[in-house]
């Protein structure tokens, strides 16, 4: 009740002076007052009043003795606070009395703060309780930024630190290897002392393993899986009785482990049967596993229990130990022939590779195979048998000088044969079955009929063969690639049957000549012979083997030639070109034409036949003949053809059939000869000359018809075909046609004349009511546009007189002047002097000056636009008050036009007043 009553009346105090304290200058007792009264040992927030003002105040907890715990300074309103005040985190639980004295005035002031202990609590999780496995804890309620000492039973397992609201993160301990029990896990905070406590269960061991294999052999590997063993623990296996490991290993996290203590069985442990012991060095218990170990069972066998000498042979095995060299002995040779090691499971294959040697033929051969490692020993037999060699050439008919070979079997395995035939002797390597497939190549004597012997020795094995070949008969035979051909050609001939290789000669006037050489077969291809170019006969020809004597012939036959001459045309003009092709001459020979005019060659092709061939006619008189020939050059044969030679009708068409005097034509002509001059005359007159081009036509440049012609006559007449050709043109008379740019218009107007159907380049006069003001000169076509002609603005008429001499042409044209109506328009009507003033005059004469006059003051001149308007800025003239008359009047013209203007009253006097 007292400590409530303090607490109130320090509050009220504290809320007097607060609000009448300082304005009332009321004095009030000494108070002190706390932002809570009652919490854990940190720090004491408090506020305080009633004190001298700006005197300083010492705080004291339960006594004033000693230094204070803080001094503070007391404002004008004698009030200080907030005030912090830390506690030690050990300060003991229950009443701490707080004072406040005066340090000048000696005033004091007293409050109680209730001291609450700590009372932290922890939070423990694991995922398993055997030692080695790991706790998490956790912890709140300690004191602010302390030190927490950890411990689990016995143990201590470390510290943590609180963080500034008493709490400590999840901290991980390690199980010790403890006995199974319940255990305490303690938090204590190293400045409070405040504990907190939580049980743990610790438990037991159960640990458990199996061998991978309760039956092996030698040098097979022993290993081990088990769990319940403690986490990271050493395990140690042992055989027999003897207590030192032979094998260690570490247990997972888990306390499993799974094929460790990998053991190999020596051989020496072959035929028994052994203990194996686990233990682990946390766990303690031994497990006892029996292991039966088997015996070796080693057997070989050969790939082939029969071969022939020189044959390699190889062997399978198995039953020993793995990985061990095996020795292997002949017979009762000391010396191994082969070593090799077996493989993992104590096997090989293809192994002990040996050849037999080639002079063991009919033997049993006896193998013994000795493991290095094992001791174990495996034997096998070999029989070797004997040789039946036997040798084939590659054909049994042979003729002279082709080429054979001789295969062979039944010798030793890869010796060498020494292979002999027509006294040659060949070298060859048998294979590994004692099979050479080729020796030599050899060639056969060119004598025809005779009996060829072949023999085969092995040099290592002697083993030996013979067999016998009759020689055969050649019957050579020419085959040509035509036996019917035109003189002079090149005959290509095919030979069969002669010697491969051999020198084939040709009978000529020379005697034999060597023509060609035989492949490989006895053949030849495409030998060109060359035929006579005299026809209708035939020609022997003979070819003999240079080494074989063999004779063969063939006989050609060459045709009678007839040639014949074909043309594109048997009727042309003088001079004209004609296509011409001639044939039944040799192949390739040249031909020569003769005509009139020249002679030339040319050369004919595989057909005997020349090409289409451009020939140029003689320039003879019309209705006669002309011959063109064609000769062979080397048959001496020919043909001739006969050709007409037509008359010329040339044709001449114009450009234009009817044109007036002064156009200029163009003329096209035809079938006049080729490249001759045509002249062109004109009335009788000639007018220039047009050359012809290969076919006789033209294209002329133009041609003027004389302005004055009254007819127009062309006659064209060729120089070489003198074929005239006469064209009459008809001519058109002149109709000229004029008009103007504008009938109606303003005086002071331009007016331009457009003229057509005059002479071309003609000068057309242009005079304006009887005075000529310009002249106009007549295009290719005869038409014109005159230059423009300004009409006087004091005009009253205009009449336009267009004369054209040449043409005859004689005309006028009216144009009819407006009537004009000009007007002012101005801006203002009514304005004191010297205002601005735009005065617009519109329907003067075109392009007139206008004099402007305001009253009698001349205000300047105004150019009038092409629609006889203009606009003029001005200002108001110092005129006396009143109406005045604005006038504007066109020079030319003479028009005028007039507008009212008033100048204000009130303006007047007053410029009239200012006026000096």
């Amino acid at each position: 009740m007292n400590q409530l009553f303090l607490k109130f009346s320090a509050f009220a105090a504290f809320v007097f002076l607060g609000f009448f304290g300082f304005w009332g200058n009321v004095l009030a007792a000494p108070f002190l007052t706390f932002s809570a009264f009652s919490g854990h040992p940190s720090v004491i927030t408090l506020n305080g009043g009633g004190f001298d003002a700006g005197e300083n105040v010492s705080i004291y907890l339960n006594n004033v003795s000693g230094a204070p715990a803080v001094t503070v300074k007391a404002g004008t309103n004698s009030l200080f606070g907030p005030v912090s005040i830390p506690l030690a985190p050990d300060a003991p639980q229950g009443e701490l009395k707080v004072l406040a004295v005066g340090q000048n005035s000696g005033l004091s002031a007293q409050n109680i703060f209730y001291v609450t202990p700590f009372s932290p609590v922890l939070d423990v999780s694991s995922a398993a309780n055997t030692p080695g496995s790991i706790i998490t804890v956790s912890g709140q309620g300690f004191a602010p930024g302390e030190i927490v000492h950890l411990s689990l039973g016995p143990h201590y397992a470390g510290t943590a630190t609180a963080d500034q609201k008493g709490n400590f993160p999840k901290t991980t301990i390690a199980i010790p290897n403890l006995p199974a029990d319940s255990y305490v896990i303690s938090a204590k905070g190293a400045q409070s002392g405040a504990e907190a406590k939580a049980y743990f269960f610790i438990g037991g061991f159960y640990p458990s393993a199996n061998p991978s294999n309760y039956f092996l052999g030698p040098d097979q590997t022993l290993s081990f899986s088990g769990y319940g063993f403690a986490p990271g623990e050493t395990i140690n296996v042992s055989i027999g009785q003897d207590s030192a490991p032979i094998a260690s290993f570490t247990a997972s996290q888990s306390g499993s482990f799974e094929n460790a203590g990998k053991y190999v069985i020596p051989p020496g442990l072959a035929g028994t049967t052994q203990t194996f012991r686990l233990q682990g060095n946390r766990t303690a218990k031994e497990l006892v596993f029996d292991i039966t170990i088997g015996q070796y069972d080693a057997l070989v066998n050969p790939d082939n229990y029969f071969v022939s000498p020189g044959q390699k042979v190889m062997f399978y095995g198995r039953g020993f130990a793995p990985n061990e060299q095996i020795n292997v002995f002949w017979d009762q040779d000391p010396a191994p022939i082969a070593a090799f090691r077996t493989d993992k499971n104590g096997g090989f294959a293809d192994a002990g590779v040996w050849t037999v040697p080639l002079d063991s033929a009919s033997r049993v051969m006896l193998f013994r195979f000795i493991g290095e490692h094992s001791g174990v020993t495996a034997s096998t037999t070999v029989t070797v048998g004997k040789f039946f060699p036997q040798i084939s050439p590659s054909e049994y008919y042979l003729t002279p000088g082709k080429s054979f070979t001789v295969w062979g079997i039944g010798f030793g395995s890869n010796e060498k044969v020494s292979v002999t035939a027509a006294g040659v002797t060949s070298v060859v390597t048998a294979n590994k079955d004692g099979v050479f497939k080729t020796s030599g190549p050899f060639t056969a004597p060119y004598e025809q009929g005779v009996m060829l012997n072949i023999v085969a020795e092995g040099q290592q094995s002697k083993a030996r063969a013979e067999t016998a070949v009759k020689m055969g008969i050649l019957s050579p035979q020419i085959v040509p690639a035509a036996y019917y051909n035109l003189p002079g050609d090149s005959v290509n001939v095919d030979g069969y049957g002669f010697a491969p290789g051999e020198d084939v000669m040709i009978k000529s006037d020379a005697g034999l000549v060597i023509a060609t050489t035989t492949d490989k077969y006895g053949n030849f291809n495409k030998y060109t012979v060359d035929l006579p170019f005299e026809g209708g006969q035939t020609t022997d020809f003979l070819f003999v083997g240079a080494k074989s004597g063999a004779v063969a012939s063939t006989t050609l036959s060459t045709a009678k030639l007839v040639p014949m001459v074909v043309l594109n045309s048997y009727y042309a003009h003088p001079g004209a070109s004609i296509k011409v092709q001639a044939s039944g001459f040799s192949r390739g020979e040249p031909v020569t034409f003769t005509t009139e005019r020249n002679i030339f060659s040319v050369n004919a092709d595989n057909q005997g036949v020349t090409p289409w061939t451009v020939v140029s006619l003689p320039l003879i008189p019309a209705g006669s003949t002309t011959s063109i020939t064609v000769s062979g050059n080397a048959t001496k044969v020919s043909g001739m053809a006969i050709l007409n030679i037509a008359p010329f009708t040339p044709r001449v068409n114009p450009s234009l059939y009817y044109v007036s005097p002064g156009t200029e034509l163009k003329f096209y002509g035809s079938d006049f000869a080729p490249f001759e001059d045509v002249t062109v005359a004109l009335n009788g007159e000639k007018v220039g000359v047009i050359s012809t081009d290969i076919g006789g036509g033209f294209s002329s440049q133009g041609v003027q018809v004389p302005l004055t012609a009254k007819a127009a006559r062309f006659e064209f007449t060729g120089a070489l075909s003198r074929a005239p050709f006469v064209l009459d043109i008809g001519l058109a008379p002149f109709i000229p046609q004029v008009y103007p740019s504008a009938y109606f218009v303003r005086p002071g107007s331009r007016v331009s004349l457009k003229g057509l159907g005059f002479a071309p380049g003609e000068t057309v006069a242009i005079a304006l009511n009887g005075e000529s003001v310009t002249t106009a000169i007549a295009d290719k076509t005869g038409s014109f546009v005159s230059d423009a002609v300004a009409l006087p603005a004091s005009l009253k008429s205009a009449v336009f007189t267009v004369n054209g001499p040449i043409s005859g042409f004689n005309t006028e044209i009216n144009i009819s002047l407006a009537k004009l109506s000009p007007a002012l328009v101005l801006s203002s009507y009514y304005s004191p002097a010297g205002s601005p003033l735009t005065i617009s005059g519109y329907g003067f004469a075109s392009g007139e000056k206008v004099d402007v006059v305001f009253g009698q003051s001349p205000l300047g001149i105004a150019a009038a636009d092409n629609q006889g308007n203009f606009v003029l800025q001005t200002v108001v003239p110092a005129l006396p008050a009143g109406e005045s008359a604005v006038e504007g009047k066109g020079e030319s013209s003479g028009a005028s036009a007039t507008a009212t203007f008033v100048i204000p009253e009130n303006y007047v006097a007053r410029q009239a007043f200012a006026s000096p």
